[in-house]
């Protein structure tokens, strides 16, 4: 489940968001610049994984943090036009960029620990590439992963309301 609601937040929501003339340009240049980070490296992932077959873990984390140092810094950039937010749209999609820059934290988090469960083994024909629910030794992390996609996707549920114009 973490991995539909990555791509539907990341892949898909942030740049159709980020190109909405509706959206305040602040705003749009956070969710554009951010969904061109990830299909970039959505594009970079799945030939590593699907033709040279030599991504690991650090390789995200490395991007993840990326993410979250344009995120970070834009929203100090442009604080100010951020307090002035005047619309319920406006806000709940404020809240959609902070949100995503938490998951990116969580997704740190992930890769960082199915990178040790599996030590490192993660290239080439036999690398391990997902946390299985029939292997004790993603027992807990599968649990913690249920935990986090669970608060996203009460997250989830109030901001697309909002987007839609049912809850202010």
């Amino acid at each position: 489940m973490w991995l539909a609601i990555a791509v539907l937040d990341w892949f898909l929501l942030s740049p159709i968001l980020g190109f909405d003339r509706n959206v305040p340009a602040s705003l749009r240049i956070l969710l554009l610049s951010f969904g061109s980070l990830m299909w970039l490296r959505g594009i970079g992932e799945l030939f590593m994984l699907y033709v040279t077959k030599n991504w690991r873990p650090p390789i995200g984390i490395a991007h993840d943090v990326l993410c979250i140092a344009v995120l970070a810094s834009g929203l100090v950039w442009f604080r100010a036009e951020l307090s002035g937010l005047a619309t319920s749209l406006e806000r709940w999609i404020l809240a959609f960029v902070i949100f995503n820059l938490g998951s990116l934290l969580v997704e740190v988090y992930y890769a960082r620990s199915f990178f040790g469960l599996v030590h490192g083994r993660t290239v080439g024909d036999d690398g391990t590439w997902f946390a299985t629910d029939d292997e004790a030794r993603f027992v807990r992390l599968n649990r913690t992963t249920t935990i986090f996609n669970s608060l996203h996707l009460m997250f989830l549920a109030p901001f697309l309301c909002g987007l839609l114009g049912v809850l202010p």
